[in-house]
């Protein structure tokens, strides 16, 4: 089954860490760097017992295209909260079209680059996670550390 747990560390800014043993070493850089004042403000705030936020994205797959999702809150192992984030295609004109197929062939379809940006205007959704993957009704989510977007040109 698939987990999506993050351990949160607030001191100084917030710090997401997938084990808390990452967390730990963290911590010990940080006491090799600013000394033991560190370590008594680091044991108030480590606790392995407390999980206390999961995160990461969710992308959605619709037949050979991906759309990123944020997850914007967990409600439950087997269900969180998504939003959209909005892309924005970086080489759109380094992408190569030819003569072919329906109206055009894409040579290097799979050298797309996008930059992704949180939207808070976009809606929340719930997903479920189900005995084959995540989603909601017919839509298929996989997820991940870092968002993805892809279009099928040759589509």
């Amino acid at each position: 089954m698939q987990t999506i747990t993050t351990y949160k560390i607030s001191i100084n800014g917030d710090y997401s860490f997938y084990s808390i043993e990452e967390a730990k070493d963290w911590c010990k850089s940080k006491i090799a760097s600013y000394g033991e004042r560190f370590k008594s403000l680091a044991d108030q705030y480590i606790d392995p017992e407390i999980i206390v936020e999961e995160r990461g994205y969710m992308n959605r797959k619709g037949y050979t295209d991906v759309e990123p999702y944020e997850i914007v809150r967990v409600v439950s192992p087997k269900c969180v909260e998504i939003r959209a984030m909005d892309t924005e295609f970086l080489n759109k004109d380094e992408m190569k079209f030819h003569a072919g197929g329906f109206s055009a062939h894409c040579s290097n379809n799979y050298s797309q680059k996008y930059s992704y940006k949180s939207n808070e205007q976009n809606p929340i959704k719930r997903i479920r996670l189900r005995k084959n993957g995540w989603g909601n009704g017919h839509t298929k989510y996989n997820h991940s550390m870092k968002p993805c977007k892809f279009y099928d040109f040759n589509f």
